[in-house]
C-alpha cells in the first residue's frame, strides 16, 4: 500500500494514476475485510451508507477482470431499474459480489459467460420487500454431494481453494448485510447463486 501511493505521488501519467488509485483503495478494502476475518467474519464494522448495488456489482466485476481466470470468458449484466439505493454497507457487498464472481469464473472454461441480475422482490410470507442479485454461471456444476457442503469453512472442490470463499459469502452477507445468500440450481449447465437484500432506503 505505502509503495502504491509512493508510485502515485511520483506518477503523471493519468491512466497509471487512476489504476494506481483504484488498487489503493481496493487494498483499504481488503485491510478491512481482513481484519473483520480474523474471528471468522465476525463484523467490526457495522457503518452502513447509502449505496449504489450496481455500482458495487460493477465494481466486483472491474477488480474481477484483472484475475488472470477472467481470460476467455464474458460477464453480462441485467440490471432492474425498479432496484433503488439502499443502507447497507458497500466494502462487504462489493466483497460477496467479488467471491461470487471469481468463484463463478473458475468454473467455467473459456467462451462461457457469468450473468448477474438485479430485481426487486415483493413481500411475501411475512418477509419484507428486497432486493435480489442473482449470479449464474456456464460452469461444470457442483455435484450432489457438495452441494451440502458448500458453504461450510475449508470445504473446497478447487485445487488451489481455501474453501472459504463461499463461508466467509454467507457469514458476510447474514451478519453484516442483514440478508441470505443461497444456491438456487446447479447442473452440468452451469450455478445459480442468489443473495437477497433487506429494503433498507434512504428515510
Amino acid at each position: 500500500s505505502s509503495i502504491v501511493q509512493m508510485l502515485s505521488r511520483k506518477n503523471s501519467d493519468e491512466y497509471v494514476k487512476e489504476r494506481l488509485d483504484m488498487v489503493d483503495g481496493q487494498l483499504t478494502r481488503i485491510q478491512r475485510t481482513l481484519r473483520e476475518l480474523t474471528s471468522f467474519s465476525r463484523p467490526t464494522n457495522q457503518q452502513e451508507s447509502t449505496v449504489d448495488v450496481h455500482a458495487a456489482i460493477n465494481d466486483a466485476l472491474n477488480i474481477a477482470k484483472y484475475y488472470k481466470r477472467w481470460k476467455g470468458k464474458t460477464a453480462n449484466t441485467n440490471f432492474s431499474p425498479d432496484v433503488p439505493h439502499i443502507r447497507t454497507i458497500y466494502d462487504q457487498l462489493v466483497q460477496v459480489m467479488l467471491n461470487l464472481i471469481l468463484n463463478a469464473l473458475d468454473a467455467m472454461n473459456e467462451g462461457a459467460a457469468v450473468e448477474i441480475t438485479t430485481e426487486r422482490l415483493p413481500s411475501e410470507n411475512g418477509r419484507q420487500e428486497r432486493i435480489g442479485i442473482r449470479v449464474k454461471d456456464e460452469g461444470h456444476g457442483i455435484s450432489s454431494d457438495a452441494q451440502q457442503q458448500i458453504f461450510q469453512p475449508y470445504f473446497t472442490t478447487k485445487d488451489h481453494g481455501t474453501g472459504l470463499g463461499l463461508f466467509v459469502c454467507r457469514q458476510l452477507t447474514r451478519q453484516t448485510l442483514g440478508g441470505e445468500i443461497e444456491m438456487v440450481r446447479s447442473s452440468s449447465q452451469g450455478t445459480e447463486f442468489l443473495v437477497t437484500l433487506p429494503l433498507k432506503t434512504v428515510s
